[in-house]
């Protein structure tokens, strides 16, 4: 605060920093999110004031003014706000070995899916029942566990709590090492992630949103283009 800071050389208090508050999924901020934030800080004098909500969720903070800017599924602007489109995060469906062993042994059939327990972020997670409609015709209700950290929900799955979505980026090495196996190899759930942010002619805005599209371009998969809907990548 004002109270704080530094007094400049001609004996003035240094102004504070600018509070801006942003809305992230947790996942985007364990994984590509977070050098944006610092390529900001190189540029502009602010203080970040990190909203965590879930990406299919984070746009109604922005209509409720809580927020000047988001990290977002929704394509369509929130009224008020300029949307860009900033790539695919991918989810795979992981759990261990031994999980694998105990729950599926003859495979993935609806019945061992029915009784496998998953792990849910929260509630508003559904990445879980997406991917189980791409594996089942039936509505499966699968025991849940709710773990609300993005490595916890790593861990759960290293330690054979559940099954679980997480981010390629973050288990690639444990696929790689056998510690975790994927419940259905070749097969990924896709999210879109958008950039919604007020529409501001404010410098620090406009920063924020290409030092975020930059750390996108180096963290995410690129958007499909409608000719490559079908082409798994």
């Amino acid at each position: 605060g004002l109270a704080d800071a530094a007094p400049r050389a001609r004996g003035e208090a240094a102004p504070a920093p600018l509070p801006l508050a942003v809305a992230v999924n947790a996942d985007s901020l364990a994984t590509w999110f977070m050098p944006a934030l610092a390529a900001l800080r190189e540029a502009h004098d602010v203080c970040l004031d990190l909203h965590v909500e879930d990406q299919d969720h984070s746009s109604e903070l922005l209509r409720q003014g809580r927020v000047l800017a988001a990290v977002s599924a929704e394509p369509v602007p929130v009224q008020g706000c300029r949307v860009r489109p900033l790539g695919r995060m991918r989810y795979l469906a992981v759990a261990s070995p031994a999980f694998m062993q105990r729950f599926f042994p003859e495979g993935l059939s609806d019945a061992a899916l029915a009784r496998a327990p998953c792990n849910v972020f929260n509630q508003k997670d559904q990445l879980q029942a997406r991917f189980l409609r791409q594996l089942s015709r039936r509505r499966l209700n699968p025991p849940q566990h709710r773990v609300p950290s993005t490595h916890g929900f790593v861990h759960a799955a290293l330690h054979g709590l559940g099954w679980g979505m997480n981010p390629e980026a973050l288990v690639a090495p444990l696929l790689a090492s056998g510690d975790l196996v994927e419940l259905a190899p070749g097969r990924a759930l896709d999210v879109p992630l958008y950039w919604q942010r007020w529409s501001l002619e404010a410098e620090v805005l406009k920063a924020l949103g290409e030092a975020v599209a930059a750390a996108a371009r180096a963290g995410l998969r690129p958007m499909r283009t409608p000719s490559s809907a079908g082409v798994a990548d």
